[in-house]
């Protein structure tokens, strides 16, 4: 099992990747360095036992930025992350 040795904030960076022609976009909530000496983007999801972090869906995409997307995306964001513009400027 690779563990997680140290987290740190992931303020506006989101994970993305293509479904049925549209885009997924996953908030991410921490970056997690593991053991081994990788890091990736750890997100907010609802499982059986209540909320948790997990690694996105082991899907090809790519992690982004909010100043790096286009509106269509940013509006998905907001949309699928239940996020407002005014408390992304706030940061």
């Amino acid at each position: 099992m690779n563990k997680i040795i140290s987290t740190c904030q992931a303020d506006n960076w989101f994970f993305i990747h293509e479904s049925n022609e549209d885009f997924n976009i996953f908030r991410v909530a921490v970056w997690a360095t593991y053991y081994d000496g990788t890091t990736g983007g750890l997100v907010s999801v609802v499982s059986d036992d209540g909320k948790s972090l997990t690694p996105p869906p082991n899907v090809k995409g790519t992690y982004i930025h909010w100043d790096e997307m286009d509106e269509k995306q940013k509006g998905l964001a907001e949309k699928l992350g239940k996020i407002t513009i005014d408390n992304l400027k706030k940061r």
